[in-house]
């Protein structure tokens, strides 16, 4: 496999020094007309290509322009709706967005924290599991900014983004009741899920409110 053209394939194809192609490179200003069509003309000719990971290491302002998303299963429609929402708006900010998945696996989510901080992110979107809160704390005092979407994580004093899932729940068991529906079952997953945890709570305070007996099933 040839090697990957480096800067300085470029400055000896175009005949000029590093650092002018540094700046032609990084859109400065400075480089003589001429001289920066003979860099570009270098870099088509050779299919250089920017490492912008390197290119951030060395920046004292680790702005790399993209943030990581992490939810539970893209599968799941509703977070597949949430992937693209988030990057549409990402996109208008001029944002690259990438995504990974846990499975609701806190080593998994571990993981993808970790390959997404090592590639310096500006911050996380974050769907958590409910896995220990240590791993982010070390990850926040390291600089990465966290936002979690859908439920809180544990233990983090971050911003959360998430619909009041008990209150709608008793809602919708409350609209059953006055319509004369007294056998309401529930059908939820694993209760240590957060949002799942919350209807719970909703559906059993609902029905004891109205002397009935909670049936999940």
């Amino acid at each position: 496999m040839a090697a990957r053209p480096t800067m300085k394939d470029v400055a000896k194809a175009a005949g000029v020094s590093l650092m002018t192609v540094s700046r032609v490179v990084a859109g400065e200003a400075g480089v003589a007309p001429q001289t920066a069509a003979r860099v570009e003309e270098a870099i088509r000719a050779l299919g250089y290509q920017r490492n912008d990971i390197a290119r951030n290491l060395r920046r004292k302002a680790q702005d790399s322009r993209t943030i990581g998303l992490v939810v539970d299963d893209l599968a799941n429609p509703f977070f597949s709706a949430l992937a693209r929402s988030v990057e549409d708006e990402a996109y208008r900010r001029g944002f690259l967005v990438l995504v990974g998945s846990t499975n609701d696996d806190p080593r998994r989510e571990r993981d993808v924290v970790s390959a997404f901080s090592a590639r310096q992110v500006d911050g996380l979107v974050l769907v958590p599991t409910g896995g220990n809160r240590t791993f982010f704390r070390a990850q926040m005092a390291r600089g990465v900014k966290v936002v979690c979407v859908d439920r809180p994580a544990t233990g983090l004093d971050v911003d959360c983004i998430a619909v009041d899932n008990r209150a709608g729940t008793a809602t919708a068991i409350r609209h059953l009741l006055n319509h004369g529906h007294t056998r309401i079952a529930y059908l939820g997953d694993r209760q240590e899920i957060w949002t799942q945890h919350e209807r719970f709570v909703g559906y059993t305070e609902a029905m004891t409110a109205a002397g009935l007996e909670a049936d999940p099933l």
